[in-house]
């Protein structure tokens, strides 16, 4: 999540908003005037009631951070998806490239460059590469809480991280979940990295820790078009009750990704299915249909 104070100021300006309109109620004055200077960071709550106030959405704040130009992150985050998601890393080798020849990279480009490197030595089974993971582990340290570049970044490359990592990193991944009671666009980033985590542990056959991160999920309520995330919950609930020996939740698993099917989601099933399969052969010795 990009939060520039300058740019904050700027529209405030131009809207003609007083400081005292925009600030009153949400923060103090002292604590603005730092927020301007790069001094400190508000929270993503304080962030979005000051970007209410001056009337503008976040896509619209991104786009005047980065002077009217589409960034490339949306679609960064789209081809990484679909690599892991289909387990080819074609189109990682061509963004490398394309990532690389991007003359003076600032760090959120460099650290989408070390995600794809380390996405393409996982889909290749290759070591990883220390120094870029320390470098990771850098930039994701020194944010004492995530926003969402962070959040995105850490649920693309979890599987560098031992359980013991994840589990301490988890404060940090969540600590936004706890303000959105009905998580809106921004607050569903935090949720999928939840979804991501619960997936990681169960195939690491730890059912321990993936029921309690499942329970942390129970407690939140999604908003009505959150279909994805909703299938995904549905769909690791099940498979975590089914790798726990209860082959009720087997005919459940076999209606959803029937229900895909249905909705042509060929690619998605195909992940699912795969998903599921994978458990099958983790959890095969206590498994009975």
């Amino acid at each position: 999540m990009i939060i520039n104070g300058k740019i904050i100021n700027k529209i405030r300006q131009e809207k003609s908003i007083t400081i005292k309109q925009l600030i009153d109620g949400i923060i103090s004055s002292s604590t603005y005037v730092r927020f301007i200077d790069g001094q400190t960071m508000p929270s993503a709550e304080t962030f979005i009631k000051l970007l209410g106030r001056l009337k503008i959405s976040y896509p619209e704040y991104q786009l005047l951070c980065n002077n009217y130009s589409t960034t490339t992150l949306p679609r960064v985050n789209i081809i990484i998806q679909d690599a892991l998601l289909t387990q080819d890393d074609t189109e990682i080798k061509q963004l490398l490239i394309e990532l690389k020849h991007v003359p003076n990279p600032e760090p959120l480009t460099q650290d989408w460059i070390h995600a794809c490197s380390l996405v393409q030595q996982h889909l290749n089974q290759m070591p990883f590469d220390p120094t870029i993971v320390e470098q990771i582990k850098q930039s994701l340290d020194h944010s004492i809480n995530w926003y969402q570049h962070e959040l995105t970044l850490f649920r693309h490359v979890m599987f560098i991280f031992t359980t013991e990592e994840i589990l301490t990193y988890l404060s940090q991944a969540t600590h936004n979940l706890e303000k959105y009671p009905k998580l809106n666009t921004y607050g569903n980033e935090p949720f999928r990295l939840l979804l991501t985590i619960a997936t990681t542990f169960l195939l690491r056959h730890d059912l321990v820790n993936t029921f309690a991160i499942l329970r942390k999920l129970n407690q939140y309520q999604l908003d009505p078009d959150c279909v994805y995330e909703k299938f995904y919950h549905t769909f690791i609930l099940n498979l975590a009750h089914y790798a726990n020996d209860d082959s009720t939740y087997h005919k459940q698993l076999t209606a959803q990704l029937a229900a895909l099917n249905v909705l042509n989601a060929n690619e998605l099933c195909a992940h699912f299915q795969q998903l599921m399969d994978t458990i099958e052969k983790i959890y095969q010795p206590i498994l009975k249909h």
